[in-house]
C-alpha cells in the first residue's frame, strides 16, 4: 500500500471517528454532526435567573383608568383595585424587568388557571380587569406572563397572586386616602403632599403617586405604588420621585 493511500485512509478514519450518526424519530433518516460531542439545545428544566430585588405593588383607580375609555366596562370599581405585581432591579439603570421567560423557559412560566374558587373569589374583587375585551384570567395570564414570571424561582405562580393579594388587604388605599377631611374642596381635589403622608402614617413606609397618563388629564390621581421585599412578604420605603409634573400639587380622584 501506497503512502499517499494510507494517509488518505488515515484521514477518513479521522473523520469517521469524529462523525456521530443517530437515527431522527421515524428511524428512516440520519443526521450527521461533525464535532465530538453533541451540541443539544437547553433544556426545559432550566429556570429563569433570579435579578430582581424588590416588587412594586401597584394599585389604580378604576374611574380615573376608565376616562375617555369605550373599553371599561358598566360597573366600575368605587375603589383601588390591583394593577401587577412588578419585579424590580435594584438600580432603575438596570432596565424594565418583563416577560423574563422568553429566553429562559421552565415549565413553572407556564400560566395555570387557578382553582381554588374561595381565593378565586378574594382575587376578582382585588385583581379585577377593568376591559371588557379582557376577563380576569386573561387580564392575570399576562401580568404573570409579563411580570410575575421575572420572579422565578423565588415566588411561583400561586405564591405571586396570593402574596399580591395579602398585601392589598393589609391596607385599604381606598379608606386612608379618602377618609375626612380630604376633600379641601368641591372637585374632589386632594393634595399630594396630603395623601403620601396619610399612606405613611398608616402603612410606615414612603409610596409613590402617579398622575395622569395617556388619554388621562395630568391633574388626574392614576395609580399609587407601595414597594416590597423580594419575597413579596414585607412592605419598605420606595426610591425615586411621584410621576406627577411639578406645577401639580393637588390630584383630582373621581368619584
Amino acid at each position: 500500500m501506497s503512502k499517499k493511500l494510507q494517509l488518505l485512509l488515515g484521514s477518513v478514519l479521522a473523520v469517521a471517528l469524529a462523525i456521530y450518526v443517530y437515527p431522527t424519530q421515524k428511524g428512516q433518516h440520519y443526521r450527521i454532526f461533525f464535532n465530538l460531542m453533541e451540541q443539544r439545545p437547553a433544556t426545559l428544566s432550566a429556570k429563569p435567573k433570579q435579578n430582581y430585588s424588590f416588587f412594586y405593588l401597584v394599585q389604580q383607580w378604576p374611574k380615573t383608568y376608565c376616562f375617555n375609555n369605550t373599553d371599561c366596562p358598566d360597573n366600575i370599581p368605587n375603589y383601588f383595585t390591583i394593577h401587577g405585581l412588578w419585579p424590580q432591579p435594584e438600580n432603575a439603570s438596570e432596565g424594565l424587568l418583563i416577560n423574563c421567560c422568553k429566553t429562559d423557559w421552565h415549565s413553572d412560566c407556564k400560566f395555570k388557571p387557578i382553582q381554588d374558587n374561595c381565593f378565586l373569589c378574594e382575587l376578582e374583587k382585588a385583581w379585577p380587569s377593568l376591559n371588557k375585551s379582557r376577563n380576569n384570567e386573561s387580564f392575570w395570564r399576562y401580568q404573570w406572563n409579563k411580570h410575575g414570571t421575572c420572579s422565578l424561582p423565588n415566588v411561583s405562580q400561586d405564591l405571586y397572586f396570593r402574596r399580591a393579594v395579602s398585601l392589598y388587604n393589609q391596607y385599604n388605599l381606598s379608606k386612608i386616602i379618602l377618609r375626612p377631611p380630604g376633600i379641601p374642596n368641591d372637585n374632589n381635589s386632594y393634595a399630594i403632599a396630603d395623601i403620601t403622608k396619610g399612606i405613611k402614617d398608616a402603612t410606615g413606609v414612603k409610596a409613590l403617586i402617579k398622575c395622569g397618563s395617556k388619554n388621562i388629564p395630568d391633574d388626574y390621581l392614576h395609580e399609587v405604588t407601595l414597594c416590597v421585599n423580594g419575597n413579596a412578604t414585607n412592605f419598605q420605603d420606595c426610591k425615586g420621585h411621584n410621576k406627577c409634573k411639578r406645577n401639580i400639587s393637588h390630584v383630582i380622584i373621581r368619584r
